[in-house]
């Protein structure tokens, strides 16, 4: 029972140490004054993230991958239980198969962008987005054969691996999505108001959130949507909202 503590506390520890190797980041702005008004200057921020249609359009970009992920998120405990199969390591499991295609697809962003700003791979992250979770409608839109099932037997049943490997790769083209435009955000803004801007960006994607949240309360409970239905509603308004009108962000 003393093992989680100790263990949250080195890798705690750890973070700490590996942070104070970070270099310092002067203030690019020192005479810069913040209005004391959290409303007013929320206000402020997000005027300052539409002032640049480029970085307004990335931003717009980033926080629908947040609506994304967690209406996704938000549905991965109970499809795990109704139609995984219902034990507490399948909803492990699929949590970490979407988080880890996340961090490999952004690793390989870096690798296929040769440390530039790629733009081109924003519109193929959506692609893969919106196809795998389509996709996972289609590889399982009922119930589960079994409930109660182990790790293993989840893996010997027919389809599961379908199932996992659209977890994973929905995560994967979702880094592809998300990387390019941080990078975009951070090179098209001015210096002095970079953290600004990030500032606004986290406050829309705050809303965006709040609206994802919200959005899967009413499919499921007032629409009677299942939760592969979303995953495939969620496919079509991927598909419309980053691959129409106009795919490339940066232009």
């Amino acid at each position: 029972p003393d093992a989680p503590p100790i263990a949250i506390i080195v890798l705690k520890f750890t973070v700490h140490l590996v942070s104070r190797s970070m270099p310092t980041s002067p203030a690019s702005e020192r005479g810069l004054k913040i209005n004391r008004n959290l409303f007013a200057e929320s206000l402020h921020v997000l005027r300052l993230v539409r002032s640049n249609n480029v970085v307004r359009r990335a931003v717009f970009g980033v926080s629908w991958f947040w609506f994304v992920g967690t209406l996704l998120s938000a549905q991965l405990p109970n499809y795990a239980k109704l139609h995984m199969g219902g034990s507490e390591s399948l909803n492990l499991l699929a949590l970490a198969l979407f988080s880890v295609g996340t961090g490999l697809g952004s690793l390989w962003c870096e690798k296929l962008s040769q440390r530039t700003v790629e733009i081109g791979l924003v519109p193929f992250g959506a692609l893969g987005m919106t196809v795998f979770c389509a996709d996972l409608y289609f590889a399982r839109p009922g119930l589960a054969p079994e409930t109660g099932i182990t790790l293993l037997q989840f893996w010997q049943q027919a389809g599961s691996f379908r199932i996992m490997a659209d977890l994973t790769l929905i995560g994967m083209f979702a880094g592809f999505f998300i990387v390019p435009l941080f990078a975009l955000i951070q090179s098209r803004t001015e210096r002095s108001e970079l953290s600004r801007v990030i500032a606004g960006m986290n406050i829309q994607n705050a809303l965006f959130i709040v609206s994802a949240a919200v959005t899967g309360i009413v499919l499921q409970r007032y629409l009677g949507f299942s939760i592969p239905q979303v995953f495939l509603l969620l496919a079509v308004l991927n598909a419309a909202v980053v691959g129409l009108p106009h795919p490339q962000w940066g232009e």
